[in-house]
Formats: structure tokens, C-alpha cells, sequence
């Protein structure tokens, strides 16, 4: 009877919860998608939806997704074949953003829609990362 007293005891006894913050995944990511590079690691490309962040997030972790990750790069500018660098965050209007993202030898591709135009852009993952991704006229 003793033992019940004291368990129903603890039960009754007031306790303070403590919880850490956890990194949640946000609900407007538009697209996902990993792959391999030989000699490089894992990349991730993140898109959000284009209302709510028109850049996207390139990540390169050193073993897969569960290793090290090594770089995290947020992508708004690109540079258009004029020698002008579009930045997709600065457009008010919303009518600049980044699509049909691929993966290629060594890269990614991807498509700028722009007022100006639609523009094919490519990233050497080979190349250093704050080298400005180059973009061509489809």
C-alpha cells in the first residue's frame, strides 16, 4: 500500500517540462532533389514556393545526407548573357523566379523566368561557389 501511495504520489507532483527547439521543414517548399557527385559528395537543392522566397538553397554534404554538411549556399543572382546580374529577390512584382530545376554532368540546370525573357542557367559544381551562375536565352 505504501508503494501505491508513493507512485500515485509522483504522478500528483507537479513537474516542469523542458523542450528544445527543433528545425522544422517548412510547408512551402515547392521541390526537392539530391544527387551524387563524384569527388564532391551529395547536393540537395531546395525551392521554395516563389511567393514566399523566390531564391533556392544548394547544399553539399561531404558523405550523403547523413554525413557532414559542407556548404550551404542561398542562390537569388544570376547573370544574364548582357553582363547584367539579375537578383530574383529584389522583384517586387513576383514575376521573376526559378524552375524545372535538372540535374546534369557535373551541375544543375535550371530555367529563369523572367519579364524579360526565359533563360536556361547552369551551376558547375565543380567550380568555386560564389562564382555567379551564368544564364543563357532559350
Amino acid at each position: 500500500m505504501k508503494l501505491f501511495v508513493f507512485i500515485c504520489s509522483i504522478f500528483l507532483m507537479p513537474f516542469e517540462l523542458s523542450a528544445n527547439e527543433v528545425d522544422i521543414i517548412p510547408k512551402n517548399i515547392d521541390f526537392v532533389s539530391t544527387q551524387w557527385i563524384d569527388k564532391k559528395g551529395t547536393f540537395r537543392v531546395i525551392r521554395f514556393n516563389s511567393e514566399y522566397d523566390p531564391c533556392f538553397i544548394l547544399q553539399n554534404y561531404k558523405e550523403g545526407l547523413s554525413g557532414e554538411l559542407t556548404s550551404t549556399n542561398r542562390v537569388c543572382m544570376v547573370n544574364l548573357p548582357s553582363n547584367v546580374t539579375i537578383n530574383v529577390s529584389h522583384d517586387q512584382s513576383g514575376g521573376t523566379w526559378f524552375e524545372k530545376f535538372e540535374w546534369i554532368n557535373n551541375g544543375l540546370s535550371f530555367i529563369l523566368d523572367s519579364p524579360n525573357g526565359k533563360f536556361n542557367c547552369k551551376i558547375d559544381l565543380y567550380k568555386p561557389e560564389n562564382s555567379l551562375v551564368q544564364c543563357a536565352a532559350i
